[in-house]
């Protein structure tokens, strides 16, 4: 590779890293420089599921889910390089008799099932250390027929690979490795999960995580030494454990429509509310992303039990519904003492129980709600806590 090319990819890597420029861009460049037909760049934990696809070129969409579901466990190549990685003795390898006998891979699964309808049959890459922010695993592919990846092409990702991972690295700790839509999730506040195989943590934004401290739900880390830990989320009891499990399960892997369960505490009292749901590709994808559900993945939501949310405060119901001011305390009343009748309500106001009734009858309209227990609902809805 031409100093000059090797510059202009540099820059383009630092550009991807900082979100002023694209990863597919770095992906086709990297192509390009090795004479690779398709590629995959990821970087996150593999071993746990919970990876970013940075670039991929030639795999399909349901390809890159069916990896990340199953294929992931069974890829002989990334799974070696990765304990390699995890051991701190990864070097740039191609696929082959340096890392996976070619007999060995020819009868593999993986090539047999997965790789062979891809057209993955030499590979080119490498799986890189990158601390706290995971692993960065890199595969360029030729199909059968072309000549396998030499050691032009190893020096040439070995003079990239460098700036790959120092990119990777100034991202992670800038906190620019979440985008605008994960971001936005740390400001829920409801806790939020993406579960995968075996309820493995694929997301978690700061409230679940906060949750996980002192609520109904844990996230533990299980599994063997080196990179084959993982985070899994339980309850703290097992016949709860086992039911978000079969709800997880039920969404990612048969397509059902999920459920809400109940968990409780060390002192069995109810602590959070779950709800587990499919998730849609454009949460995690942005506006590039459809409703359509990723596949082997559930989105779970939490709702922390043990202290009452916070109602709106008046302003903000007038600002959302356009009530007055009389109108908005009036709401707020009812929603913040939902067994109590009219007279108490108005006693608590210091209002006649007909101007009550006559303010409420405004609420019902310029809201929409059909009774005073529906307007307490809708109210319920909008609580923060």
């Amino acid at each position: 590779m031409a100093s000059e090319d090797l510059f202009g990819l540099t820059e383009m890597i630092y550009e991807a890293a900082t979100g002023s420029g694209s990863w597919q861009a770095v992906g086709h460049r990297l192509q390009a420089a090795v004479g690779a037909r398709t590629a995959a760049i990821m970087v996150g934990h593999p071993s746990a599921g919970a990876m970013e696809i940075l670039h991929h070129e030639g795999i399909p969409p349901d390809a890159v889910a069916a990896y990340r579901r199953y294929y992931r466990t069974v890829d002989l190549w990334t799974n070696r390089a990765s304990a390699l990685a995890a051991r701190g003795t990864m070097r740039v390898l191609v696929q082959g008799e340096m890392l996976v006998p070619d007999a060995e891979y020819v009868r593999s699964e993986f090539w047999n099932d997965f790789g062979r309808p891809l057209g993955l049959r030499y590979v080119l890459g490498t799986v890189a250390p990158l601390g706290s922010a995971g692993l960065l695993p890199v595969g360029l592919h030729r199909a059968a027929g072309a000549p396998p990846f030499g050691a032009e092409e190893r020096r040439k990702l070995s003079l990239v690979l460098p700036h790959m991972v120092r990119a990777l690295q100034l991202r992670h700790r800038l906190g620019l490795d979440r985008s605008p839509a994960l971001a936005a999730l740390d400001a829920l506040p409801l806790g939020l999960l993406v579960l995968g195989e075996d309820c493995a943590v694929v997301l978690a934004n700061r409230r679940a995580e906060a949750m996980a401290k002192a609520g109904g739900i844990r996230l533990v880390r299980v599994g063997e030494a080196g990179s084959h830990f993982r985070t899994v989320a339980v309850a703290r009891r097992r016949v709860e454990t086992d039911r978000l499990l079969a709800l997880v399960r039920g969404v990612a892997h048969r397509g059902e429509a999920g459920g809400a369960m109940r968990l409780h505490d060390e002192e069995g009292s109810a602590a959070t509310a779950v709800l587990v749901a499919p998730l849609p590709q454009r949460l995690v994808q942005g506006a590039s992303g459809s409703g359509t559900p990723i596949p082997g993945q559930a989105l779970v939501l939490l709702r922390d039990l043990s202290a009452p949310p916070a109602l709106p405060t008046p302003q903000m119901l007038s600002d959302l519904f356009g009530l007055t001011a009389a109108e908005a305390a009036v709401a707020h009343a009812v929603a913040a003492m939902p067994g109590r009748g009219l007279n108490g309500i108005a006693a608590r106001l210091n209002i006649a129980e007909t101007t009550l009734k006559t303010h409420l009858a405004r609420v019902f309209l310029k809201t929409g709600a059909a009774g005073q227990a529906d307007l307490v609902r809708m109210l319920a809805g909008l609580a923060v806590s």
